[in-house]
């Protein structure tokens, strides 16, 4: 995925995150403050979105660097370094929520992914093809997503941390 792909969707996202200003961050940061946060795995699961996170701390501060420790689809257990981003303390604060939630959603659905494909491996690929190309009936529809609900709550539950 290209940056000029994402950017819309990122600048939307900080947009409503931080408004016309991180608030707070302008109260009680100094410009000339400098820091460095680590981003960490709370939990063991499969990273992704790194290059969705990378390209919002560039957005919100191109002078931070972030160096990354991990890449898509890896496996990561808790207390994993997954990348640090150093530069502007402001900068920083500002972008990290947003990063996050990207991140954490994104590894969400990784990680329940590759949980449902360890489920299946050894099943019979004829039966999973069938399956694949069988079509919900209309009426079902409404109560399939009313199921699937819970379970897609349960991918955007916090794994990740600064």
């Amino acid at each position: 995925m290209k940056n000029s792909d994402m950017d819309p969707v990122i600048l939307s996202a900080l947009h409503e995150d931080i408004g016309d200003g991180d608030h707070s961050t302008l109260a009680c940061i100094s410009p000339d403050n400098r820091g460095k946060a680590r981003m960490i795995a709370k939990a063991d699961g499969i990273i992704c979105g790194i290059p969705v996170g990378k390209r919002v701390f560039e957005l919100v501060d191109p002078t931070l660097v972030v160096t990354t420790y991990k890449t898509d689809g890896d496996a990561v257990a808790k207390g994993d370094l997954i990348l640090t981003v150093e530069g502007p303390s402001g900068s920083i604060l500002t972008a990290e929520r947003t990063a996050l939630n990207f991140m954490q959603r994104m590894s969400g659905i990784a990680t329940q992914t590759h949980a449902m494909t360890d489920m299946l491996k050894g099943v019979n690929q004829d039966e999973l093809n069938a399956l694949a190309a069988a079509r919900p009936r209309p009426t079902c529809v409404s109560s399939r997503n009313m199921l699937l609900k819970p379970a897609v709550a349960r991918t955007t539950v916090s794994d990740f941390t600064t």
